[in-house]
């Protein structure tokens, strides 16, 4: 799951290690997520998602919850991106995981560029320069041994720990489907839109469609802002939240997801993340 392609820059680099150790990895992308049904029937799992309220975003939890395939014992491994200290974030990951029959066997994050505009105060030119720093290069070569190790088998990565902090108790509570729906409101400035329906494609819970020339918000956000970090004109706002503040520009635009998937045909692998899933040969 990967909003600003910051995750998936960072899957990258745990996959690269995998495959130096002759494995195949099958990689998909869990954007658009009610035509997300791979029957996930490989060896092992690396499950990677930005951190949104010190815990995966609402619609994968209630994925990995809901429909989540069976892991009848098999490893995984979690992944995750932030812009400071994730706190208790796995924790979230490894009970849903457990509870899908799954084996967390380690864990591993970094830190990215941060996304929320709200909290892009001051000069742009302060913001340009700290995207530029991170993620930092050890990070990305530690990333590559863990999946390295991974994939042969071996105990690798941080282990789950409990931290003395309730903020993650708060996550779930506070972000959620039936909660988001009445705080995170949407809208566009009709003065500066040009109707492009970048936003409507991007939306990765499909809540933005195109009425009346201009984008209209229904149903629950998952507090992605990619809708407003992606305008190119600036007019998609979240209300009290983005209208200050400096948009990030994605520092890995190609990994960002511009279209919804269409459905997959028999026999084929869906196209979850706006682009073909990449494959790569040779099980461990």
């Amino acid at each position: 799951c990967s909003y600003s392609g910051n995750t998936a820059h960072y899957a990258k680099a745990f996959g690269d290690g995998m495959l130096a150790a002759g494995a195949k990895v099958n990689l998909l992308r869990f954007h658009y997520w009610p035509e997300f049904n791979e029957p996930l029937e490989g060896d092992a799992l690396v499950l990677g998602f930005p951190v949104v309220g010190w815990k995966p975003p609402w619609a994968m939890m209630a994925w990995m919850l809901f429909r989540m395939p069976r892991g009848r014992g098999r490893p995984a491994f979690t992944l995750y991106t932030c812009a400071g200290g994730p706190e208790n974030t796995s924790l979230a990951a490894w009970i849903l995981l457990r509870l899908r029959g799954w084996r967390p066997v380690g864990r591993a994050w970094s830190v990215y560029p941060l996304n929320v505009v709200t909290f892009r105060l001051g000069p742009p030119f302060v913001w340009r320069f700290l995207d530029r720093i991170v993620p930092i290069a050890p990070d990305l070569r530690l990333a590559a041994r863990y999946g390295n190790e991974f994939a042969r088998g071996l105990l690798t990565g941080q282990p789950n720990l409990v931290w003395a902090f309730p903020l993650w108790l708060l996550g779930p509570l506070s972000d959620n489907k039936y909660f988001n729906w009445l705080p995170y409101q949407t809208y566009a400035w009709r003065t500066r839109c040009n109707a492009c329906g970048l936003c409507v494609r991007y939306c990765p819970v499909g809540r933005l469609t195109i009425r009346d020339g201009f984008p209209r918000a229904s149903g629950t956000c998952t507090l992605c802002f990619g809708c407003v970090n992606l305008c190119p004109t600036r007019s998609m706002q979240l209300v009290a939240f983005t209208e200050y503040g400096n948009v990030y520009k994605p520092k890995f635009p190609k990994l960002v997801v511009k279209r919804r998937p269409k459905q997959a045909g028999a026999g084929q692998v869906a196209d979850t993340s706006g682009e073909h899933a990449e494959e790569h040969a040779a099980v461990p």
